[in-house]
């Protein structure tokens, strides 16, 4: 499960997005939030590397001859 809270799922446009493309969500009853977990974290790392292709494409059409997507950068990586 991953928490709405988590970066990835922020990324992506939080759980409505999630939900829009099919995955299940779980809420606790009692969270004050009402936040939910993302059932499938296969889905979420879809939806980030298909946001991430995406913008990239974008940043190519801008003239950008090199462009790298990763859902999490390396160690010491700035």
């Amino acid at each position: 499960m991953i928490p709405a809270t988590d970066k990835r799922v922020q990324f992506i446009g939080g759980l409505a997005a999630y939900e829009e493309a099919g995955g299940l969500v779980k809420r606790d009853l009692f969270d004050d939030r009402n936040a939910g977990y993302a059932m499938d974290a296969a889905l979420v790392e879809m939806l980030v590397a298909e946001k991430l292709e995406t913008t990239a494409a974008t940043v190519c059409a801008e003239g950008w001859k090199w462009v790298e997507c990763s859902a999490t950068a390396p160690a010491g990586y700035y």
